[in-house]
């Protein structure tokens, strides 16, 4: 089950990306990235793919941030002309803990010049859990990071959830329709260029294929039922799942020329 922390503080409003996330100060003394529930898009799928692929990425070992539910209160809104002007409503919304500062950057081919990547390993994982649940956005740039660590080393790790499944306005019929496609998903080129050992892949496949139905279906019960998730939606979300774990292994290694 996820933990639950409470908004404290609304830090600021991120600069990119269509979702307009907030940083706030929660109540576990962490900051973390808010996305929201929107009275304005009830059927918008961010909240849900953020949940559900941010739980199962951390599951499977991916350098991702923590995700929790956020509360934000009738008053902390109240207060807030920003909140109340985009329609934000009272209740559980997500979060992923605020990675940044000074050692972190965005790819740039001139900001890795002389470095060594420590967990090149991880970046198989990456390719193997966006083709698994159909993540179409892993090619912005905006969603994948570098830690700059001593010794001229880095660290790689993966922010964003909000395109899984499809994208974020997905529907039932529009997840049994993609269910059993084969098609590569785009990737950043620096991932794509250090991914080139095929032997690397087989522990996520082992680590995707191990997970069991009930395991998956526990992630999908987190999700808050007010979040406007239809029991149909509920039902092919969790079949696309785990008819693709199954497959991942197939639909890379028959497109490793194509990615």
């Amino acid at each position: 089950m996820l933990p639950t922390v409470n908004a404290v503080r609304d830090l600021q409003v991120t600069d990119v990306g269509v979702s307009r996330a907030h940083i706030m100060a929660c109540s576990d003394g962490n900051k973390y990235v808010v996305k929201f529930v929107r009275i304005t898009s009830p059927n918008n799928k961010t909240v849900i793919n953020e949940l559900i692929g941010g739980s199962i990425a951390s599951r499977i070992g991916l350098p991702c941030p923590e995700t929790v539910l956020v509360s934000i209160s009738p008053e902390f809104i109240k207060n807030s002309d920003e909140l109340t002007r985009d329609g934000i409503r009272e209740g559980l919304h997500i979060g992923s803990k605020f990675v940044g500062g000074q050692n972190f950057y965005k790819f740039r081919p001139e900001y890795l010049v002389g470095k060594h990547l420590t967990n090149t390993d991880d970046l198989y994982g990456v390719i193997t859990f966006d083709n698994w649940v159909l993540n179409s956005d892993r090619d912005n740039i905006g969603n994948n990071l570098i830690e700059f660590l001593p010794n001229s080393e880095m660290y790689y790790r993966m922010i964003d959830f909000g395109h899984c499944f499809t994208g974020d306005t997905w529907n039932a019929n529009q997840l049994s329709q993609r269910i059993n496609d084969p098609n590569i998903v785009p990737c950043l080129w620096f991932v794509r260029d250090n991914t080139t050992d095929v032997s690397k892949f087989e522990q996520w496949f082992k680590i995707v294929e191990e997970l069991g139905d009930e395991e998956i279906a526990g992630i999908l019960a987190d999700t808050p039922k007010d979040w406007n998730l239809a029991n149909d939606e509920r039902e092919c979300l969790l079949a696309l799942i785990n008819t693709r774990r199954k497959a991942v292994r197939t639909y890379i290694l028959a497109s490793r020329g194509r990615l």
